[in-house]
Order: C-alpha cells, then structure tokens, then sequence
C-alpha cells in the first residue's frame, strides 16, 4: 500500500511541478474515473479467490482456480470498463465539470493500467496462496517503482499521456 501510494504520488508531483495545477486536476479526473474500476472489482479478489487460495489444497488447483477465476474478472472487465472507454468524456462531464472533460483523452491508458492491475491481482493471490509473499512484494514494489519511475521521465515530454503510460508500464 505504501509503494502504491509513493508511486502515485511521484506521477501527480511530476504532473503538478511540470505542467501545473490545471494539468494535476485534469489527471486526478482521469485516474479516478478509471480507478473506479479498481473500486468495484478489487472486493472480489478478496472476498472470493484469496479465502480459495489461503485453503490447504495442492498448488496445481490453486493455479486452476485462479485461472478459471481470471476468465470470469476478464469477462466482467470488459463489462465494466465498456461503458468508460466509450464515454469518458460524459461520465467526466457528470461526476466532476466541463472544466475537466479535456481529460477523456487520456482515460483509455489509466483503464488499461487498471485492467492489468485487476488481472495481475489474480496471480497476487496465487503467489500469496503457495507462500511466495517474497516474490510478490518484489513484483509489486518493481512495479510500482517502473510506474514512478517512468512517470517522472515521461511527464515531461508527454504530459499526462507520460503518467498514464507510466501507470501503464508498472501495471504491465
């Protein structure tokens, strides 16, 4: 939680001291309207396959179980983030003002980012599920780190497009 927060933080800084406090607000809409997918879905993972996962069953049907769980959140992720990527625009107009509809543009990268966070969570609770928390919490703090990391660099030359490409890259 703290590396996902530290990273979020370097995107909107590099966002804010480069292109200033219309550009940081802009972001925010973007990153929050295609957060909302990661506010709806993220219970699942909890609620249903990690208690599957921390059960005391063979690795093997732990794998079968994540993948067969990760067919059912792909279909569900495509349900959900439809409606995002096709109105960005409109559902920026609704939850927040016009002032911040320029930041539909940039929705389709912080969608994207979030559907590879939804899908890499299903291999997260595997690898907590067969005691690999080492390997977990260095892929997830690596991740984290490329997205801060690339925000920083590309922010500059990319704008916003930087920080969700970046977000991006550290979900891949």
């Amino acid at each position: 939680a703290l590396a996902y927060s530290l990273s979020l933080l370097v995107m909107r800084y590099a966002v804010l001291s480069t292109m200033g406090e219309a550009a940081a607000g802009l972001l925010q809409s973007a990153f929050a309207l295609a957060y909302s997918i990661n506010l709806v879905l993220n219970p699942t993972n909890g609620l249903y396959l990690a208690p599957i996962m921390n059960r005391n069953i063979a690795p093997e049907r732990k794998l079968a179980t994540a993948l067969n769980f990760q067919r059912q959140l792909s279909a569900i992720l495509l349900l959900v983030s439809a409606p995002i990527l096709l109105f960005p625009k409109t559902l920026i107009l609704v939850l927040f003002s016009l002032r911040f509809v320029d930041a539909g543009q940039w929705v389709f990268l912080f969608v994207m980012a979030q559907i590879l966070t939804q899908i890499a969570g299903t291999y997260g609770a595997l690898l907590i599920g067969v005691d690999r928390l080492w390997t977990y919490t260095l892929i997830n703090c690596t991740g984290f780190l490329v997205a801060a990391l690339a925000a920083w660099l590309l922010v500059p030359g990319l704008g916003i497009a930087g920080a969700g490409i970046g977000l991006l890259a550290g979900s891949a």
